[in-house]
């Protein structure tokens, strides 16, 4: 009877379950610490927050023209009621969302391969630095990833079972994703691909399920993709006038972005193939770089001549389909940036654990023609060397605080929240985290020359202005023709913060003092 128990406890469902809890926990504790050592936000981090504040219309307070996807700013929102500091609640969001991803790329990669790999495809997931510091950023990559890979794994299920009803939570969650991220339209094109793709052969008489499966996606993409839309935009066409402005700045800067007709549109289907060749070298560095070397090392291995796992799985083209899409829309349409590729990095280790494992069977193998150690001794040592190499390489870059190069924002801003001399003023500066933490208005500051920026921060009723180390590269002649007539610098006891910014407040003409903290 004995026996029967200690089996029953440690039978292979339950010892799976334990493992999996294990890892959740290991990935919550780790992106505690990166959330509770965190220094600032990131540029595109403050907006978002401001338009959680905002909620329920998505429009900024600070910057009317600002439009980003309404799905995460929503999120930070609701749980603000429960961190009343909008700014932890945002890094919460990322950290539950992020730490839950750890389910569904577990079972997703068990699937495709087996239970050794998933268990250190999610290992390596969890200590990867780049995803560990994006899930517990103001950002909406680990709510992006998590999205995407529980899409990935149940549109993996549902068209093995063939069932159509499967696609009903998939169908929600296409339109989260693409409310998450503006390329997030591009998994529905990929999960409504393999519905028919998949056993392409019998589509004479498999055409019924799959053509429901596509239209409960599509229908529900369209519906609450729709309602997102009417409840936190005032005018979706104007929405869909700035997403056109802004691909329209894209490749046709310096021009005339307001030209009627086709003929923007001409020029940039002109220009498209061309960019697409000069960013793709660009954006597969990029790539590799995201994927970090410690796992690049790994990935030869778990790709070339396996042993282990022979041949090229149905599932591995399934997860490189999630890629294949997402690299020319980068190349071609969005300033390449590493962020912007971490969505597919957590599938993509899959590949670095297979390589984990070949090498830790090659080394057993060879270990046993020589007779030197005992295959299993010889494996673990291996192994124990190999893991110790990455662990090393990814913790300290991982754990390590957040923007802590952006520190100084963060000081500047709350000083000024409580030096300022009154309660509501703006910040005109490059960055607006310093606006941000005040609590302030923002006026972002354009290239241009010293009169041209005086003259915009005047006309937005600026009161203060941050100059950073870096302000020579949107103004080169503010400091020959900076006037003490236009701007005051503010002495202030923060330490070594002139090293990276001055703050000074701008001088309005006596007769005008409707401007507050001008004085």
């Amino acid at each position: 009877m004995l026996r029967r128990h200690f089996s029953k406890i440690f039978s292979e469902e339950d010892h799976r379950g334990r493992i999996l809890l294990v890892l959740f926990l290991l990935a919550l504790g780790l992106r505690l610490i990166s959330v509770f050592t965190a220094k600032g936000v990131a540029k595109d981090g403050c907006g978002y927050l401001w338009l959680s504040q905002a909620l329920p219309k998505m429009v900024s307070p600070q910057r009317p023209d600002l439009f980003l996807p309404p799905l995460f700013p929503f999120l930070i929102r609701a749980v603000t009621y429960i961190f009343s500091d909008v700014e932890l609640s945002g890094r919460m969001v990322s950290l539950f969302l992020g730490s839950l991803t750890v389910f569904p790329l577990f079972f997703l990669v068990k699937d495709i391969f087996d239970h050794k790999v998933a268990v250190l495809t999610v290992f390596f997931y969890i200590i990867h630095p780049y995803l560990l510091q994006a899930s517990a950023e103001t950002l909406t990559e680990a709510t992006y990833f998590f999205l995407l890979t529980s899409t990935a794994y149940l549109a993996w299920v549902a068209v093995h079972k063939k069932k159509a009803l499967f696609f009903v939570p998939i169908g929600i969650l296409l339109p989260l994703i693409s409310l998450t991220r503006w390329e997030g339209i591009l998994p529905t094109f990929v999960v409504i691909g393999w519905v028919w793709f998949w056993h392409g052969r019998r589509i004479k008489t498999e055409w019924r399920w799959k053509l429901t499966a596509t239209a409960i996606c599509l229908g529900l993409f369209v519906i609450l993709a729709s309602i997102f839309m009417v409840l936190f935009y005032q005018s979706p066409a104007r929405l869909i006038e700035n997403r056109l402005i802004n691909v329209k700045n894209v490749f046709l800067r310096g021009e005339d972005l307001y030209e009627p007709g086709l003929g923007p549109y001409l020029k940039i289907a002109q220009r498209m193939p061309l960019r697409f060749v000069r960013n793709l070298p660009r954006t597969l560095r990029r790539l590799a770089k995201s994927y970090y070397p410690a796992f690049l090392i790994l990935l030869p291995f778990g790709l070339i001549r396996r042993k282990r796992l022979p041949g090229f799985r149905v599932g591995e083209v399934y997860i490189l389909s999630f890629l294949m899409v997402r690299i020319p829309v980068i190349a071609a349409l969005i300033p390449v940036t590493d962020r912007y590729l971490y969505a597919f990095i957590p599938m993509a280790l899959s590949w670095a654990a297979v390589g984990f494992w070949e090498i830790n069977e090659r080394v057993s193998e060879r270990a046993l023609s020589r007779g030197t150690l005992s295959a299993r001794r010889w494996s673990f040592l291996i192994s124990s060397l190999i893991m110790v190499a990455i662990l090393g390489a990814c913790l300290p870059k991982g754990l390590r605080p957040i923007r802590a190069h952006r520190a100084w924002q963060k000081e500047i801003g709350r000083w000024l929240k409580e030096n300022s001399g009154t309660k509501e003023f703006t910040i005109a500066s490059r960055k607006p985290q310093e606006a941000f933490y005040a609590g302030a208005g923002f006026q972002q500051l354009k290239p241009g020359t010293y009169e041209n920026i005086m003259r915009e921060a005047r006309a937005a009723r600026v009161d203060f202005l941050i100059v950073d180390s870096k302000f020579d590269e949107i103004c080169p002649d503010f400091w020959s023709k900076f006037s003490p007539e236009d701007l005051e610098l503010v002495s202030h006891p923060l330490a070594k913060i002139d090293e990276h910014a001055k703050i000074y407040r701008l001088k309005y003409p006596a007769q005008d003092s409707s401007n507050p903290g001008s004085q």
